[in-house]
């Protein structure tokens, strides 16, 4: 691998590290006020859908440029392959 490769995914690894985790420690988990417990979980709840619906749109996206990307290959594959035949 190349430094260039290896410098990527150590600062990905890094990013994740140092980025606090929502809904861990730092909010109180207090029994005493158990709707704003509700509200705090609610809101962490539509992050997550919201990241979570993000995500699957980039796969989609990511997905079609890879079967655009197939069909060009086979394309190319099969003018090579008409070419010789002639």
């Amino acid at each position: 691998m190349t430094q260039a490769g290896a410098g990527k995914t150590k600062g990905r690894k890094a990013k994740a590290a140092n980025t606090p985790s929502k809904g861990g420690s730092a909010e109180p988990t207090s029994d005493a006020n158990p709707q704003a417990r509700i509200k705090a979980l609610e809101a962490e709840l539509a992050s997550v859908q919201r990241r979570l619906a993000e995500a699957q749109a980039q796969i989609r996206e990511l997905e079609e440029s890879r079967d655009l990307v197939r069909n060009r290959i086979d394309w190319v594959i099969d003018s090579l392959n008409d070419m010789i035949q002639k």
